[in-house]
C-alpha cells in the first residue's frame, strides 16, 4: 500500500537552500495570499504558489522538479509583496528550477528559445509584419526598416557571445524532457 511517502527526499530541503540562501520557507503558514495575487493563478489551476512551498517543505521533490508547474512562473514577485511573513515563493521556484536544470529536466519550449539565443542573439527571429490593404486587396509587409525604428541592439561579437553560453552548458538538449 502506497503511503505517500515515497517520493520524500531528506536532504532535498537541504540542497533548496543551499541554492536560495537566507530564504525562509518554513516561514510559510499557508495563507495563501501569494495564490490570490499571482498572475498566472488566474489561469492555471495547477500553478499556486503556496502549493509549491508546502511541497518544498514537504520534501516533495518528485511532484516539484520534473513537473512543467514549475516553469510557468511569470517572475512578477506579486508574490513576495504580498507575504505577510516575508516568503518568496518565487526564489523558492528559482531554486526547483535550477535543480530541474541541473537534473536534466527542462521544457523543450526553453531549449528552442535558448538555441535561438546562440545563434542569433534573440529568443525569437525577427520577422515581418504583414498587414492587410482591404482598400487595395493586397497584404503589406513590413519590417523595423521600413517603418523607421533603429534596429535591435545585437550582441557585438555572437560567436564569442554563443561561445561562453555553450561552455555553460546553456541550450543544451535535457537529458529528460518536461
Amino acid at each position: 500500500m502506497a503511503t505517500g511517502l515515497e517520493s520524500v527526499k531528506p536532504k532535498f530541503l537541504d540542497e533548496l537552500r543551499s541554492i536560495f540562501g537566507g530564504q525562509q520557507p518554513n516561514y510559510c503558514y499557508q495563507c495563501a495570499k501569494c495564490t490570490s495575487g499571482c498572475p498566472v493563478a488566474k489561469f492555471s489551476e495547477d500553478f499556486r504558489p503556496h502549493q509549491i512551498v508546502n511541497k518544498t517543505l514537504l520534501k516533495l521533490e518528485q511532484q516539484l522538479i520534473p513537473q512543467e508547474v514549475i516553469w510557468i512562473c511569470a517572475a512578477c514577485h506579486k508574490c513576495i509583496e504580498r507575504c505577510p511573513q516575508k516568503v518568496s515563493p518565487y526564489e523558492v521556484i528559482e531554486a526547483l528550477r535550477n535543480m530541474a536544470s541541473a537534473k536534466g529536466f527542462v521544457p523543450a519550449g526553453y531549449l528552442t528559445m535558448a538555441k535561438s539565443i546562440i545563434k542569433t542573439g534573440l529568443i525569437q527571429p525577427i520577422r515581418r509584419c504583414r498587414r492587410p490593404r482591404a482598400a487595395e486587396g493586397k497584404i503589406v509587409f513590413y519590417d523595423r526598416n521600413t517603418l523607421n525604428l533603429p534596429p535591435l541592439p545585437m550582441p557585438e561579437k555572437l560567436e564569442i557571445f554563443a561561445s561562453n553560453l555553450q561552455q555553460i552548458g546553456f541550450g543544451e538538449k535535457p537529458k529528460k524532457g518536461v
